[in-house]
Parts: C-alpha cells; sequence; structure tokens
C-alpha cells in the first residue's frame, strides 16, 4: 500500500556535488517526481532529463541511456496501478545530464559520510533488505 505525501531527496552530480532536490509526490494512485536546481548555474540538456522506476535492485540491468526503454518526464502524475503495475516499494532512477559552474564557492560538496546521510541511506538499505558496504 502506498503512502500519500511527499518525499525529498537531495539531487547529488556525478562529481559529489548537491546540486538541488527531488521530490517524490503519491496522491491516491498517482506520482509524481519534481526536481529543482539550487542555481541558476545549474543547467539541462534537454535531450537527457528523465526518470525510471525499477522493481528491485535484480532488474537493474544498465543505467545507460540507451538501455532505459520506460523514460518518464517530470511534472507528470503517473498512475501507481497502471504505469508501475501496482508496485508501490520502487527503486527511483533518475537522469539528468546537467552542466554547473566550477566556481568552487557557488557549490556544496556532498559528503557520503555525513551522519545525515549514512541514516537515509540504512533507512533504505533497510527497505531493499539489503546490508549496507562500507
Amino acid at each position: 500500500m502506498s503512502v500519500n505525501g511527499e518525499q525529498t531527496f537531495d539531487l547529488i552530480s556525478g562529481d559529489y556535488f548537491l546540486v538541488g532536490t527531488v521530490t517524490v509526490t503519491v496522491n491516491g494512485d498517482s506520482v509524481r517526481v519534481d526536481y529543482k536546481y539550487n542555481s541558476t548555474e545549474i543547467w539541462d540538456w534537454k535531450d537527457v532529463c528523465y526518470y525510471t522506476f525499477f522493481a528491485d535492485l535484480d532488474s537493474v540491468g544498465s543505467v545507460e541511456a540507451k538501455d532505459i526503454q520506460n523514460r518518464y518526464s517530470y511534472g507528470v502524475e503517473y498512475s501507481i496501478a497502471n504505469d508501475l503495475k501496482g508496485d508501490t516499494s520502487v527503486l527511483l532512477y533518475l537522469c539528468n545530464r546537467a552542466t554547473h559552474t566550477d566556481d568552487l564557492s557557488k557549490l556544496t560538496a556532498f559528503r557520503a559520510n555525513d551522519p545525515a546521510y549514512r541514516r537515509q541511506l540504512e533507512a533504505m538499505m533497510e527497505i531493499l533488505g539489503l546490508p549496507l558496504d562500507d
């Protein structure tokens, strides 16, 4: 059973900077994913800006853009029953090719050992039934 509400997560760049947030909103049978960058000095490459859901870790065969079949658009409501086949415990994978400033005074570094992040990661791994490797 899905739980109505919003969950917001940090959006982290491939080079480990906090660049924005992603929000997942569930309302009844609908799910919507939105994102927002922290700065106007971050912009998308519009041809590669989508997300998808994976049923579990075993179903992640590849995260290469050319291999992703089910691409969802940000800001659009999708049916959990129809589009996600009723699955309410899924992995969200974002594919945003973006460019950001290289001015370090305007960026916040992401630290994987931050205690708040570790607690969130541990909770997610527990839901998946997986150990947290250090």
